[in-house]
C-alpha cells in the first residue's frame, strides 16, 4: 500500500481537472475508476496473506481504466483470463506488476504498446504473467531486479512480491525481457485452487 506512487495520483488528479472542463461524463467514469482504485488499494484485505482474484483484477482494472484515460491509444490491454479460476494470490501483487510494465515498458516508447495480463491453470497450480510489448531490458538488468536490495532502493515494489511470493509458495517471479521485445514477469501458484 505505502507502494502507491504520489506522481500517479496527482497525475489522475490533473485528469480529472482537465476532463471537468472538456468531458463531464469522462470525467466522472474517470472519477469512479479512481475512488475504485483507492478503495481497493486501501481495503483491509490487502492486510491478510491472500485475496481473492477477482479482488486483485479489479485493483488492475481500475488502474488500467485511468491509465489509458491518461495516455489514451498508447496503451492497450489485453486480459487473458481462464474461466473459472478461483484462487487466492498475495494482495497487491499483480497490480504493481502491470504499473511497471506500463510505465517502464510502454509509456517509455512514443507509441506505447499493449499490456497482457494472463491467468491460467497449470500442472499443479495456476501462472499469472504481465506481458508488454515496450523498451524491455538486458538480462543483466532483469536479474538486478530482484537481486538483494541496494542503497538505491529501486524496485523495491518487485522485491516485496518477491519476498512474499517466496514465504507463502516457496517460488518467487521469473523475468524474461529482450531489449526492444519487452517483458514478461510470471509467478506460479501451487496447489489447488
Amino acid at each position: 500500500q505505502s507502494q502507491i506512487q504520489p506522481h500517479f495520483l496527482y497525475n489522475t488528479l490533473n485528469s480529472i481537472a482537465a476532463l471537468g472542463v472538456i468531458d463531464l461524463e469522462k470525467m466522472q467514469s474517470l472519477l469512479h475508476e479512481f475512488s475504485n482504485y483507492l478503495r481497493l488499494s486501501f481495503d483491509f484485505k490487502n492486510t491478510s496473506p491472500l485475496v481473492d482474484l477477482e479482488h486483485e483484477l479489479s485493483l488492475v482494472r481500475s488502474y488500467l481504466y485511468i491509465e489509458q484515460m491518461r495516455f489514451e491509444d498508447r496503451i492497450k490491454v489485453e486480459m487473458d483470463v481462464e474461466e473459472g479460476i478461483s484462487i487466492r494470490v498475495p494482495p497487491l501483487s499483480i497490480q504493481p506488476l502491470v504499473e511497471n510494465a506500463v510505465k517502464h515498458g510502454l509509456t517509455r516508447r512514443n507509441r506505447g504498446g499493449t499490456v497482457t495480463i494472463s491467468v491460467h491453470r497449470q500442472d499443479g497450480g495456476v501462472e499469472i504473467a504481465v506481458k508488454d510489448d515496450g523498451v524491455g531490458m538486458r538480462k543483466e538488468q532483469a536479474e538486478q531486479i530482484l537481486a538483494a536490495p541496494s542503497r538505491a532502493q529501486t524496485s523495491v515494489g518487485l522485491r516485496n512480491i518477491e519476498r512474499r511470493l517466496k514465504q507463502l509458495f516457496h517460488s518467487g517471479l521469473h523475468i524474461q525481457s529482450e531489449p526492444g521485445q519487452g517483458t514478461v514477469v510470471r509467478f506460479f501458484l501451487p496447489g489447488k485452487e
